[in-house]
This record gives C-alpha cells, sequence and structure tokens, in this order.
C-alpha cells in the first residue's frame, strides 16, 4: 500500500511540475501544494499518504514537518471553503493556488503575498476577498449535501456540530495512573512552561494549549502520559475493567485504549489486544513497556471467526469493540 503512494511524491515528478520558487513563501507554498496534490484526491487515507511524503523528503526539519501537516489538515477540515474560493479553478487540478490560498487562510493574513509573482498574488488576493457568507450552507458547513441534509434533520443545534469540525482537534494526554496522578503531571508540564487543564470530563486527562513537543521530554518517555484524546478515555472508561480480570480489546489498533485499561487493571490479570492489522498492533508493546504494564498480550487475528478467538470463547469477564474507532 505505501509503494504507489511514494511513487506519488518522486521528486523527478514534483521538478516538472512548477520553476524554482524564488522566496521562503514560495518555497513553502511548494512544498505543501507537492502534498495537497496527492492527498486532497482523497484516494487513500490522508496518514498514509502523509507519512509517504516526509519520507520522500528527509531534508525536511522538524519544524517544517509540523508547519507542512498542519496546513494539510487545515486544507482538509477547509476543503469545501478552499474550493469555493477558488472557483471556477479547483484544489485538485491546481494544487498550487490551493496551498497559497490554504497558507493565507490558515494566518488570518495577507502577509504571504510579497513573497509571490504579482499575477499569483493578484489571484490570492481575489480569492480571499469573497464573502464566505454568501456561500451555499453546505458549504459553510464543509459537508457534502447529502450529508448536511441529514445532520441538519436529526439534530436540534446541527451549527454547533458543522463548527466543531471545522475546528483543530484539542491535543489531550491521558496520565498513566500507574506511575503518577493527573496533578504530578500537571506541575511536570507547569516546569516545561506549557499551558494545560484537566479535561471536562475524564479524570485521567489533561488539554494542551497548543502543539509542543511531547515525545522528546522526560515525562513522556518515563510513561507518565500517553497521547489520546478524551472521548477515546472516556470509552475505555466506560468499560470499568479491574484487576485480576480477564479483558479483550478486541479492535485494538495502536492500542491506546488497550494501555487505557491495562492501568485500570493495575496491570493485574490479562488483556488480550487483537487487530486485523499486524502492523498496527506491532506499536503496542514498546508503548505498553513504557507505560510498565506487564498484562499485555498482543496478537494479530484474521477476522472476528480466528481460531485464537474461538478458543477463548466465554473466558472473557469484558470485551471491548470501538469499531469504528470513536476518537
Amino acid at each position: 500500500m505505501r509503494k504507489p503512494a511514494k511513487s506519488h511524491f518522486s521528486r523527478k515528478k514534483v521538478s516538472r511540475d512548477r520553476a524554482k520558487p524564488a522566496s521562503r513563501v514560495e518555497a513553502r507554498a511548494h512544498t505543501l501544494a507537492r502534498a495537497l496534490g496527492v492527498i486532497l484526491r482523497f484516494e487513500k487515507p490522508a496518514d498514509v499518504l502523509m507519512s509517504a511524503f516526509f519520507k520522500a523528503n528527509p531534508q525536511m526539519g522538524q519544524k517544517d514537518r509540523s508547519t507542512i501537516a498542519e496546513a494539510i489538515f487545515f486544507a482538509m477540515r477547509h476543503y469545501l471553503e478552499i474550493s469555493w474560493r477558488m472557483k471556477p479553478a479547483n484544489p485538485v487540478d491546481d494544487p498550487l493556488a490551493a496551498a497559497e490560498l490554504t497558507l493565507a487562510m490558515q494566518n488570518e493574513a495577507e502577509d504571504g503575498l510579497s513573497g509571490l509573482s504579482p499575477h499569483r498574488a493578484q489571484a490570492l488576493q481575489k480569492a480571499l476577498s469573497k464573502d464566505f457568507s454568501q456561500a451555499p450552507a453546505f458549504y459553510r458547513a464543509e459537508m457534502p449535501f447529502w450529508l448536511f441534509e441529514k445532520i441538519s434533520a436529526q439534530n436540534a443545534r446541527p451549527n454547533d456540530f458543522f463548527v466543531s469540525q471545522t475546528e483543530s482537534a484539542p491535543l489531550d494526554l491521558r496520565v498513566n495512573t500507574l506511575k503518577a496522578t493527573r496533578g504530578d503531571v500537571l506541575d511536570e508540564i507547569a516546569k516545561l512552561n506549557w499551558e494545560a487543564r484537566p479535561t471536562p470530563f475524564s479524570p485521567t486527562g489533561i488539554r494542551l494549549v497548543g502543539k509542543p513537543a511531547l515525545t522528546q521530554t522526560a515525562i513522556f518517555k518515563a510513561g507518565l502520559f500517553d497521547v489520546q484524546d478524551e472521548g477515546s478515555q472516556l470509552i475505555a472508561q466506560l468499560l470499568e475493567a479491574h484487576r485480576g480480570e480477564m479483558v479483550c480489546d478486541f479492535c485494538a489498533g495502536a492500542g491506546g485504549k488497550t494501555l487505557a485499561l491495562g492501568a485500570a487493571m493495575k496491570s493485574k490479570g490479562r488483556l488480550y489486544a487483537f487487530d486485523v492489522n499486524q502492523k498496527r498492533l506491532e506499536s503496542l508493546l514498546p508503548r505498553a513497556r513504557r507505560a510498565g504494564l506487564s498484562n499485555v498480550y498482543a496478537a494479530p487475528i484474521l477476522n472476528e471467526h480466528d481460531l485464537r478467538v474461538k478458543r477463548l470463547k466465554n473466558k472473557f469477564d469484558r470485551v471491548l469493540v470501538d469499531a469504528p474507532c470513536s476518537g
């Protein structure tokens, strides 16, 4: 699956698409355009294509990678607005224009105009000057028309939902209660001069302001917390797993909820993590070791009728099936 994604981003192909950028603004736009030209076709999961893009561009520094990644996510969340502002062009056929517009919208400023050619600056200014409030309602909701109609009919406050879908997801942490309390981790975060607060619903959650570099910190390496959205934390808590039980996370993936269940079980009992994707499961055991869990048994399965599953029939105290992932 990854090999075709890599070929999309070959440097030889990209070098023929556009002239060499003349400024830092243009360089960033060209880099983003190369990614958007493939990702906005939505032919494969965005995370797979992003991973392929960054692997094909190892010269990019961590800061540039973070900037481009945030811009890609912004473009996906605001895809219909970008499409509407670009008309009669479209993001797929003109990814450079989409990239320039994305960066300008993301920064809520036209500072980048000075770094563009007069022709491109004029086109960008025209797109930015359009009054988006005049766009059709489903464009403003960033939803396909059919989905916009369904949600509007089923929800008493659909606009709240539509707005939430265009906002950047918060960065939430789950405190590893085997090693620390939420207060302990908040104190350590304060020493790093990061802004954080408890999550409103999960008793083990912390919400960060901004997107600091987490994985290089001593508290992350020590396993005091893991990155997990509050919704997924709550799903794991609803299972009410206890120490000494036999528990199964049936669609474990990379194991975020598995780790939460293990902490709730105090690393006592047996915790099975099943998934049909062996590659995703491979990241679970190193994470479990960092978290101090010794009761996790990860096993890839072919399907729900796998022999490994049948052998354990009627033996589990609790089973979690979160499909598709609530996160």
